[in-house]
């Protein structure tokens, strides 16, 4: 029996956050139990997983989910199987996979030396400087999804699959860009900007497209995903870092376009991205990757 004053903070069937290593994982309560000596416990299952990583998770280790959701980095989206289920070209190296226990592997985001630079140059221009790239972009992100799959696809089942993946990285960047893809000082803007139900990507261009390309390892770390799915997605994700490569020129404002703003404190500089990528050092906006 529950003793007087403990309440039950969390209903069955709640959709919860789940904090992993800082990082925020949906799941739904399935039950509850209270312990006499520990207090409430709820049994969740995590959105998209395999109910095999269904677990028991004391009540402090459970959060409501706010009124402003950004992406759960665990949540397994469809577009990172990137269409490879729909055809059933993996359905059995998978199955494989998962017999052998190989049900991990890691996303990878390679990037060329020009958008490393990119990521170093702007952070010194926005950051250092006091500018801020001209907004709204042209082409936004979602226009340049689109040019995306009419590059990369050479037939309609491929530009089926790579119109599922621009699918999903437009949905995760419009989650994405107030919780880790600004600088402290774009964030005054982007409120106004992305008011009244107007989306991010319809505002923003190339260059916070590759903030999110360089995040997304660790923002789908743990990747419920079997190697083969994975190597599908990687590929994926290097024909959209190669087409923004060889189109920078055309994607990228230059730095001579960046507005002037009056800086904000140091302490609130890099807030969004976290310390970004400074010359010579990276940060969580890696140069490295």
């Amino acid at each position: 029996m529950a003793a007087v004053g403990d309440r039950q903070q969390f209903a069955i069937g709640e959709r919860v956050l789940v904090p992993h290593l800082d990082k925020p994982y949906e799941a739904k309560v399935l039950k509850a139990e209270f312990r006499d000596e520990s207090g409430w416990y709820f049994f969740v299952h995590y959105t998209g997983w395999n109910k095999k990583y269904d677990e028991w998770v004391e009540d402090s280790g459970l959060q409501k989910m706010s009124q402003r959701e950004s992406p759960p980095p665990g949540r397994r989206s469809s577009w990172m199987k990137v269409g490879a289920d729909a055809h059933g070209k993996l359905a059995k190296k998978r199955k494989a996979d998962e017999m052998m226990g190989n049900t991990s592997t890691m996303v990878e985001v390679e990037l060329p030396p020009t958008l490393k630079k990119q990521l170093v140059d702007e952070y010194e221009v926005v950051v250092q400087q006091g500018r801020t790239v001209p907004l709204p972009r042209s082409p936004p992100v979602m226009e340049l999804l689109r040019q995306f799959v009419h590059y990369g696809g050479s037939n309609k089942a491929s530009q089926q699959d790579l119109q599922q993946l621009a699918t999903g990285i437009e949905e995760y960047f419009d989650k994405a860009l107030g919780s880790y893809l600004l600088y402290g000082m774009e964030q005054d803007e982007s409120d106004k900007l992305t008011g009244a139900g107007t989306c991010a990507s319809a505002v923003y261009g190339a260059e916070h497209l590759l903030r999110l390309l360089v995040k997304l390892p660790s923002l789908l770390l743990p990747t419920p995903l079997s190697p083969s799915q994975t190597a599908v997605l990687n590929n994926r994700l290097h024909l959209l870092v190669h087409f923004l490569n060889v189109r920078r020129n055309d994607l990228f404002a230059r730095f001579s376009e960046y507005r002037s703003k009056q800086p904000s404190p140091p302490s609130q500089q890099a807030s969004g991205v976290q310390g970004g990528v400074e010359s010579g050092h990276s940060g969580d906006v890696a140069v490295g990757v």
